[in-house]
């Protein structure tokens, strides 16, 4: 099939922050990561390493050493190992020995997080972190909150690949005191960062379904200024009816450092046309999406005793829908987002702690031809002659912040809470408070427990979608929540991993949903309440540090098992979102040496889901209910590892099992892929 792309819509540069340092982790916490050099334990696989490192130094192999991994589970930055909370990093390294070809993909090796994918390749997926919604977390790039307003749907889209991205930070459990209003489960973020060397990386890929990828990176750097550009395009014809793709991506961010003082910059763009065979309605298989986005960001940060961190940043996201793909003007829909942000915060350490306080103010506004309110003014909708933006909505989003920590070498407590305000509900506000313990009790063996409050925000889908099969609810309320986790990890050169146990009380909850199979729409509503129960097992062995022939062996291993039950007070309506979630998830990887540089990588992900979901039956103009079957899948990689030239082959599906992440939504079998990757340095 050829890609059709009947429409566009113009695309306006925007300006997105670069966060406060070069290892930013979680930066819009206004923290910072500094990291030597990542260990193998975290960088042989894609499996999520936890915050395990001690305040003296861990001897890694014979010649790497970690000396300090701050990060950020909290407001402030600390010693990773003190964090009381679970922040899973997947480091650069790890990521490109999978078959993963997206950002997107990373996700589905992780136990936490449940990806529902509508388009492969980073076309379109859901992310859900812990039982949550795709509308209940934060995505950050470098620290910044891209998150998308109008539909959690869109928050992937990004302005980066997977060649861009030094590591993935996923912090598990409610994070609003951390990572403001909507990190109600939970929030990832992409860190991106400019080599130390000068660089030039090029990488080709094809595969079947003429799937192609071609990406460029550049780096450039010298004392005080680091340079760091990337480009990317790729695209394939579909593997079944309608879903085709092309997808092109720019990006550059720079810095300047003079002593403890830094100024960043971010600027991205991208834009993605798909075929969207039954994405939001198996009733229509002819849907067709194309978005813009781009992003811009500056900031400014000043270390010291006084650490004191600035930002501000653009974000702007173009968004066409349409019903029918060969005849778009039977049903279509334009929207056109703002998001206009500031964050600022003072760190101070002193002999009782750290201490630190800030603000984040946000407005959100919509320009859009179905949500919002209706306007006086028109607009005209940008590369369409007699279309205009109709209706208009914006809030503004404060968040005021305060947070006190204190560790010692066995001991560890952080808390505070964040007082948010939404003019979406008037004048009030609401202070959510949570606080963080943890206690080393052998070696490198720690347990820690957590009590934690977060809020979400109505998307403007939610109050406002109008269609053929949903209509929105003005009247919603913010979702509210408290969370209970308690847990142990543990660190060491041979294994690492965690047990944690975590309970979840939401009231308010946001769901589609209908009172029986007869009605026509999907309406969201406050459900009374929803409980989660879930228990997380994971680990990593790295068994190259008992490697006895090094030509050929397994290199690491890990796994990872993901627990759940959802309940909720009212049981009379039929649920779209809340209650089709992962009943249990287990993952598992290798990675084998099979001679000397050449390797293979294995990933086996089993996903058990919860509920069922409708799907139209032409027959009978009406829906067939049909559960949620779990499913196997296997992928693999052969690559070589060399200093300059990659080459390597994919196989995704191995077994060609057939499965659903979305009810109703095709995807695909087997996929064959391989490509080559070129990297060089200069001096």
């Amino acid at each position: 099939m050829n890609t059709k792309k009947t429409f566009k819509t113009s695309m306006t540069l925007c300006f997105k922050h670069w966060s406060r340092k070069s290892f930013a982790v979680f930066a819009s916490l206004k923290s910072v990561v500094k990291i030597g050099f990542l260990t193998s334990t975290l960088t042989i696989l894609i499996a999520p390493q936890k915050g395990y490192s001690q305040t003296d130094t861990i001897k890694i192999n014979k010649h790497l050493d970690i000396d300090e991994v701050v990060v950020s589970g909290e407001r402030s930055p600390e010693v990773y190992s003190k964090i009381s909370r679970i922040v899973t990093l997947i480091p650069k390294e790890s990521v490109l020995r999978t078959p993963a070809q997206s950002l997107n993909d990373v996700f589905e090796y992780t136990p936490a997080t449940d990806l529902r994918v509508r388009g492969k390749y980073g076309v379109q997926a859901d992310l859900n972190i812990r039982g949550g919604s795709f509308d209940q977390n934060v995505i950050l790039l470098n620290g910044i909150n891209i998150s998308n307003p109008q539909t959690g749907h869109l928050s992937l889209t990004l302005p980066i690949d997977i060649e861009s991205v030094k590591q993935i930070e996923i912090l598990e459990g409610p994070s609003s005191r951390i990572s403001g209003a909507n990190a109600f489960s939970g929030a990832v973020n992409f860190v991106t960062e400019t080599d130390t060397a000068n660089t030039v990386n090029f990488h080709a890929m094809y595969g079947e379904h003429n799937l192609f990828k071609t990406n460029i990176t550049a780096s450039l750097s010298n004392k005080y200024v680091k340079n760091f550009v990337a480009f990317s395009v790729y695209g394939s014809d579909g593997f079944t009816h309608n879903t085709d793709f092309r997808s092109y991506s720019l990006y550059y961010n720079g810095n300047i450092s003079v002593d403890d003082a830094k100024v960043g910059i971010q600027l991205g763009l991208n834009d993605k046309s798909y075929g969207s065979n039954n994405f939001y309605s198996t009733k229509f298989k002819d849907q067709y999406e194309d978005n813009k986005a781009s992003l811009t960001s500056i900031s400014f940060d000043k270390g010291g005793r006084l650490k004191f961190h600035a930002a501000a940043y653009w974000r702007r996201f173009y968004d066409h829908f349409v019903l029918f793909r060969d005849n778009p003007k039977l049903y279509q829909n334009y929207h056109a987002t703002d998001v206009l942000g500031t964050n600022t915060n003072f760190s101070l350490l002193t002999f009782l702690g750290k201490t630190t306080v800030g603000v984040d103010m946000r407005n959100e506004s919509i320009n859009s031809t179905t949500l919002g309110h209706e306007t006086g003014d028109s607009i005209l909708v940008p590369d369409t002659d007699s279309i205009y933006y109709k209706k208009f909505h914006s809030r503004n989003n404060t968040g005021l912040f305060v947070e006190h920590s204190y560790h010692t070498d066995k001991f560890s407590i952080s808390g505070g809470g964040i007082f948010n305000f939404n003019t979406d509900q008037g004048l009030k506000g609401k202070f959510y408070p949570g606080i963080d313990v943890s206690y080393k009790f052998y070696k490198n063996m720690r347990i820690y427990a957590s009590i934690n409050s977060a809020v979400r925000m109505p998307t403007f889908t939610d109050l406002f979608y109008v269609g053929p099969e949903n209509i929105g609810n003005p009247n919603l309320k913010p979702e509210e929540s408290v969370t209970y986790e308690a847990g142990v990890k543990s660190a060491s050169q041979l294994f690492t991993g965690n047990a944690s146990f975590f309970f979840r009380q939401g009231k308010n909850i946001i769901d589609w949903n209908k009172q029986n199979s007869d009605d026509k729409l999907w309406t969201p509503s406050n459900i009374t309440e929803l409980n989660t129960t879930g228990i997380e097992l994971q680990g990593m062995v790295n068994t190259s540090q008992f490697a006895i022939n090094p030509i050929y062996g397994v290199r690491s291993l890990h796994f990872g098992f993901l627990f759940m039950n959802i309940t909720k007070s009212t049981s009379n309506t039929i649920s779209r979102y809340a209650l089709d979630y992962l009943s249990s998830k287990i993952t598992a990887g290798i990675d084998l040496r099979l001679y000397k540089n050449i390797y293979t990588n294995w990933q086996f992900v089993y996903q058990d889901r919860n509920g069922d979901y409708q799907v139209y039956n032409s027959e009978t103009d009406g829906y067939d209910t049909k559960q949620y079957e779990p499913f196997t899948i296997v992928d693999a990689k052969l690559y070589l590892e060399h200093k300059i030239f990659n080459p390597y082959i994919e196989v995704s599906n191995i077994f060609d099992v057939d499965y659903n992440d979305i009810g109703g939504v095709p995807q695909p079998g087997r996929w064959i892929r391989g490509g080559v990757k070129v990297n060089l340095v200069f001096n």
